[in-house]
């Protein structure tokens, strides 16, 4: 085990240094949540939306709906409705408690706003959340505006479009532990 003031292991002193390695932000203990660890998290909240809309369609008997044309098109939605509702009120939990989503979670990475300090719910759900996602439901250019959105990731920032406009930033959780509701409740300033 590598001491953190050197760098190298007590126990074999020809072994070569260790580091940690990370991309810390100026002045901050902040750590960024790579790119990569973004798209998995995103991809677990995507089969979690998956998951729970195949088993709200499968109770509610409407699995055939999947397959068939439906005269209507929002006739289709509405069976979806209720999964997305019962996603919307988890991913909402969890953002709540944690300003994690399922995804973010288990990637361990979290939100928090551009000081380092806790995102609240308004801000991270009706905000941020609400900008990445509604846009997208406009046909053609709800799906040009959300490819935008997320390209911007690519820049050294690694802010989405959605974090640049609700001042916020995906970060690892080990790095922004006071960044919790837990820890807001706890005396750590929480702003808006």
């Amino acid at each position: 085990m590598a001491t953190p003031e050197t760098g190298t292991d007590p126990h074999n002193p020809f072994a070569p240094p260790q580091a940690v390695v990370g991309d810390r932000l100026e002045g901050s203990a902040l750590v960024l949540a790579g790119r990569g660890e973004r798209f998995a998290a995103a991809f677990v909240d995507g089969m979690v939306v998956f998951g729970i809309t195949l088993v709200t369609m499968a109770l509610f008997g409407a699995m055939s709906h999947l397959t068939t044309p439906e005269p209507n098109v929002l006739d289709r939605y509405k069976w979806f409705a209720p999964a997305w509702a019962l996603t919307a009120a988890i991913q909402a939990w969890c953002l709540y408690t944690s300003s994690q989503t399922v995804g973010k979670k288990l990637l361990k990475i979290r939100v928090v706003r551009q000081d380092g300090s806790h995102a609240t719910f308004m801000r991270l759900f009706f905000g941020r959340g609400a900008f990445a996602t509604v846009p997208g439901l406009v046909p053609v250019l709800g799906a040009l505006f959300s490819f935008i959105d997320v390209v911007l990731i690519f820049r050294s920032s690694r802010q989405c479009l959605h974090d640049q406009v609700f001042d916020t930033l995906v970060v690892t959780a080990a790095s922004s532990t006071h960044a919790t509701l837990a820890a807001g409740r706890a005396g750590a300033p929480a702003t808006a």
